[in-house]
């Protein structure tokens, strides 16, 4: 797998959607869609914090009092919370997804008619996917590690001096996860590409980069550590920017005395920092799903002999 080439393909396909009108309209669909995400996330899961609270000051003592209905309440919040918390999952899933559309696009690749039931078909992808790397199901002897990883966490309840085992196998497990993770890398792209199901898809992906492990994992690494200090010190520019007007905004609000510019300055200085980091994971959200494409692409050209699929920008 080129490395250099991909890296500038990869920088050329992040900023891309600014060129085109489409793209950008692409862009602001996705970075809104993860800012709803995010804001039904955090309120959700404060719901749930609270509704916790809540029930255990209702019932505690003798006698609750005027605390049961509060009780009520929070078990009520609590149900609302986890609503809201399982909604923005699906949003950010919803609208991560039209990236990975759009890679799929780019690599010249088909794309399947998104819907609710495919939508509901990728979240158990996901679920089941996760399950087997974690017990490494498609592969017997880290099967073996997997087990023995878990029956050893367990055992340490028990008995202490079995966590010393769990120390001697977190090594082997993590590589056990990294290895399992290459082999099902494949497994959305071919999902949301070709129709199949989640099990033909992961038992695909396993086919398609067997005995090249090595290689795809070394790709993702050196491509994604490229990229990551690249954003990473992009980001922290932006955020200094905004650290520095809203520092500088404490400091004119001093000189002035006017107390409420300093409120301002500070809440334009919090809006600011979100912003970036927002803008940021957009950006990753668009790169990280156009390297998983790219490599799924490469691997299915070695399959064909080197046949590269014409490219269709839309």
């Amino acid at each position: 797998m080129e490395f250099e080439n991909n890296i500038v393909d990869l920088f050329k396909f992040s900023y891309s959607w600014a060129l085109r009108k489409e793209g950008q309209k692409l862009f602001a669909k996705v970075l809104l869609g993860l800012a709803l995400s995010t804001i039904l996330m955090i309120v959700g899961a404060i719901m749930m914090t609270v509704g916790i609270i809540l029930p255990l000051g209702g019932f505690s003592g003798d006698n609750p009092g005027w605390l049961t209905p509060l009780a009520g309440l929070g078990l009520a919040g609590f149900i609302l919370g986890a609503a809201m918390l399982a909604a923005g999952i699906l949003v950010s899933i919803h609208f991560s997804v039209k990236a990975f559309f759009s890679s799929l696009r780019e690599k010249g690749l088909p794309v399947q008619t998104w819907n609710a039931r495919k939508l509901l078909g990728y979240v158990v992808l996901y679920v089941v996917k996760s399950i087997y790397v974690g017990l490494s199901i498609l592969s017997p002897k880290g099967l073996l590690i997997a087990l023995a990883f878990y029956a050893s966490i367990i055992a340490g309840f028990l008995f202490p001096l079995a966590f010393l085992l769990t120390l001697l196998l977190v090594i082997p497990y993590i590589i056990v996860v990294v290895y399992n993770l290459v082999r099902l890398s494949a497994a959305y792209p071919l999902y949301l590409s070709t129709g199949k199901g989640i099990f033909d898809s992961m038992k695909r992906s396993n086919a398609l980069t067997k005995g090249k492990v090595l290689p795809v994992f070394g790709f993702y690494f050196g491509v994604m550590l490229v990229w990551g200090i690249v954003v990473m010190l992009v980001n922290m520019g932006l955020q200094a920017v905004a650290r520095g007007l809203g520092i500088g905004g404490v400091f004119v609000s001093v000189a002035v005395g006017l107390p409420v510019l300093a409120v301002l300055s500070g809440l334009l200085m919090f809006a600011g920092i979100m912003a970036v980091s927002l803008l940021t994971s957009t950006f990753n959200v668009f790169a990280t799903y156009y390297l998983q494409v790219g490599v799924y692409e490469k691997l299915l050209n070695e399959g064909r002999g080197g046949h590269t699929p014409k490219k269709a920008r839309k």
